[in-house]
């Protein structure tokens, strides 16, 4: 799960990065070259259903973006993301720093999927996006901006749906819910803080994981 989040947050930087660089741009025009930067860094097809940058607020929000998994995991989506819509310090970011006030995260669906070879989905787009960093050429490289120092995050709302597990080795499958719905958590100033803050409720919900996994029913 540790690093799920990691890679997750990786997605939110990309897109504040992205967002900022297409300020003055239309938003359809900012929602497609999203789309094909995404689709660049991580090697997988994408859709955002909208993306709306404020011109006059440092903030900005996407809507239904789903990633999708590479043809041998089957093509489905693997990542449901209904909204994302973060605040930020302008004058922060100017800095090279990211410091957001406000983060929405909602996350409706995890698509888990173990291939014949026992590797699961997640830990191939993990492979794929050090492979695609690494063999992009070293001009490539110097010519982008350095990614922003991250500053914190006031205040962070996360809501997780669900997870599914799919097996193409054992020609199993699992759906688990997560009902985690507005879980806040305030004054982030690491990475690590957010694993840190997150513990208590992973280890509740992996006793519910296991629960729905015995008996089939949502633990109460």
């Amino acid at each position: 799960m540790k690093t799920l989040f990691r890679w997750l947050f990786r997605l939110l930087v990309l897109l504040v990065v992205l967002a900022v660089a297409f300020v003055l741009l239309l938003d359809t025009m900012a929602k497609a070259l999203a789309e094909r930067e995404i689709a660049r860094q991580t090697g997988l097809p994408v859709t955002i259903g909208r993306m709306e940058v404020g011109l006059l607020n440092p903030k900005f929000r996407v809507e239904n973006l789903v990633l999708y998994n590479a043809p041998p995991f089957g093509g489905a989506p693997m990542i449901s993301l209904p909204e994302v819509l973060v605040e930020y310090r302008w004058r922060e970011l100017m800095h090279n720093k990211l410091h957001i006030t406000r983060l929405r995260f909602n996350l409706a669906e995890i698509h888990v999927i173990e291939g014949p070879d026992g590797r699961t989905n997640l830990r191939a787009l993990d492979e794929r996006i050090g492979l695609l960093a690494q063999n992009q050429p070293a001009a490539n490289r110097t010519a982008r901006s350095p990614e922003p120092e991250f500053a914190g995050i006031d205040t962070l709302v996360l809501t997780f749906r669900r997870i599914k597990y799919s097996s193409l080795r054992t020609n199993t499958v699992g759906d688990f819910d997560l009902f985690i719905d507005n879980y806040t958590i305030t004054s982030i100033r690491q990475q690590e803080d957010i694993f840190a803050a997150l513990r208590p409720l992973m280890i509740q919900k992996g006793a519910e994981l296991i629960w729905q996994m015995l008996t089939g029913e949502r633990l109460r």
